[in-house]
């Protein structure tokens, strides 16, 4: 049985059988052609069962072009895997990434396809001027958040021109038609659904780091390169932001229309302020709290307990493993506490913060960041730019920036400080050492509810907390509008 689209530049051809059926068929897949969902809606009308199974023999599968033939060795002879129907386009990507490694332009040409349909106001490629917003997802998290801001921003007419890429690692995330669904209006901001599992299709990009087979496989690195080289003369500006950091739309507006002007002032990223980040919630402080609310988070601060335990940076006891001392100052005083952190050798201690160490302090953060959403969460604000000496801040924690393509790539480069602090290790000592400007977003309004250290079920708590706040004021009918696309989740 074959089923063949033609007019294909790359056919990924793949051996499968029917469930409980040893007749051997041939899925040939059209990679820039057909979108891998419709070719697996073709297979599920023709062939009964809950999906297929796809049959690893040595060779077997195949790439072909313009008649040239290549074979893959995937897996020992004799494998074979069931692969459910709703499992099945995420699988033909996987293979698809993993067959061309030496060649990743003709998987990412087939993850960008479907998002180029002409009558889409976004789907030209984007100039070097556009914005190219790149999701971290992790999986299981819900993207409700910014699918309903998106949508709304759109309709305000908000927002640049800048598209929107999804980088998942888990075949359940893999939801191009959903969320293109649940934008409506906006779907045309959806740039692209991209793999990132298995072994780096960069790898390139840092051969030192990459030699060793741990982060060859690493899911972050691979999102990481990935969004780099999609960027790469496609957009003059990437914003890379995590799945569990929610911006109000006037945010969203101001982040990517500041773009041309924080390049302009030299600013080598360009942060909201965010409750808990690290820095910056000094200034998130200062610019959303009354005098009694900032002296209550102030005196958490200084009322830490000043020792930090590695590898997790918790605050805890003198005597625990792993702890080191850093002068807390009270009343609490940022500059004098950056500037302690900044004489720590080790340049992985500076990530510590009470904001983030103390989970007292990390839960208040967040409940006076909750208080402001119902009367703020939907005005929109004037939007200029702080720009900071980065030799004041010894690190940055960056879950979500604005930066100029052309430097985070010369970050991904750097050799050395990569490891279990992913990137951000790299960029801040690129920061610190070259003294280059570090910029916030004035009268930004950005949560993240939680950091992992504290445990998953501290993390899914607060995380629904925040997720709620924000529903409950969002936007008209947008409780309506979350349950007809079983955003609520």
């Amino acid at each position: 049985m074959s089923i063949l689209p033609a007019g294909s530049s790359f056919i990924l051809d793949v051996p499968v059988s029917a469930q409980g059926n040893d007749t051997a068929w041939r899925i040939h897949w059209n990679t820039t052609g057909e979108p891998a969902h419709r070719l697996t809606e073709r297979w599920k009308h023709a062939v009964e069962g809950d999906g297929l199974n796809i049959r690893l023999r040595l060779g077997d599968i195949k790439l072909h072009r313009r008649g040239n033939v290549t074979s893959l060795g995937q897996g020992r002879r004799g494998e074979r895997f069931f692969i459910a129907w709703d499992r099945l386009p995420a699988t033909m990507h996987e293979l698809l990434v993993s067959a061309t490694i030496g060649n990743p332009e003709i998987a990412l040409e087939a993850e960008l396809a479907p998002f180029e349909a002409p009558h889409q106001p976004y789907s030209s490629v984007p100039s070097v001027d556009a914005v190219g917003i790149f999701l971290y997802q992790s999986p299981g998290r819900s993207w409700a958040v910014l699918v309903q801001t998106f949508r709304w921003a759109f309709r305000q007419n908000l927002l640049p021109r800048a598209r929107l890429h999804v980088l998942v690692h888990n075949w359940r995330d893999w939801q191009p038609e959903r969320m293109s669904t649940a934008l409506a209006e906006a779907s045309a901001m959806l740039g692209g659904y991209h793999w990132c599992a298995g072994v780096n299709r960069y790898y390139w990009y840092n051969r030192e780091l990459m030699d060793q087979e741990y982060w060859l496989k690493d899911n972050w690195y691979h999102k990481l390169y990935v969004m780099v080289s999609l960027a790469t003369g496609r957009y003059k500006y990437i914003v890379s932001i995590d799945d569990d950091v929610y911006l109000n739309p006037s945010t969203w507006a101001g982040l990517l229309t500041s773009a041309p002007v924080a390049d302009q002032k030299g600013c080598a990223v360009l942060a909201p302020m965010v409750q808990n980040n690290i820095p910056g919630v000094e200034l998130w402080a200062e610019s959303w709290l009354d005098e009694d609310e900032r002296a209550e988070l102030y005196s958490c601060f200084a009322g830490s307990s000043g020792h930090f335990c590695r590898p997790q940076y918790r605050s805890c006891g003198p005597t625990d493993d792993g702890a080191f001392a850093v002068p807390l100052p009270s009343p609490w005083n940022a500059t004098a506490f950056y500037s302690s952190v900044a004489a720590l050798g080790n340049l992985y201690d500076r990530i510590v913060h009470p904001v983030s160490a103390n989970q007292t302090c990390m839960e208040l953060a967040l409940d006076l960041a909750l208080k402001k959403v119902p009367e703020h969460w939907m005005q929109l604000q004037d939007h200029g730019i702080v720009k900071q000496d980065s030799a004041v801040y010894p690190y940055f924690r960056n879950n979500v920036f604005l930066s100029r393509t052309d430097f985070y790539s010369t970050v991904i480069r750097h050799k050395g400080h990569f490891g279990l602090n992913r990137d951000e290790a790299a960029l801040s000592a690129l920061l610190f050492e070259r003294r280059l400007p570090l910029c916030f977003l004035k009268n930004s309004l950005a949560i993240h509810p939680a950091y992992a250290i504290h445990g998953k079920h501290v993390l899914v708590d607060l995380e629904n907390r925040a997720q709620a706040a924000i529903r409950n004021v969002h936007f008209p009918a947008a409780q309506e509008y979350a349950r007809q696309f079983g955003l609520t989740s």
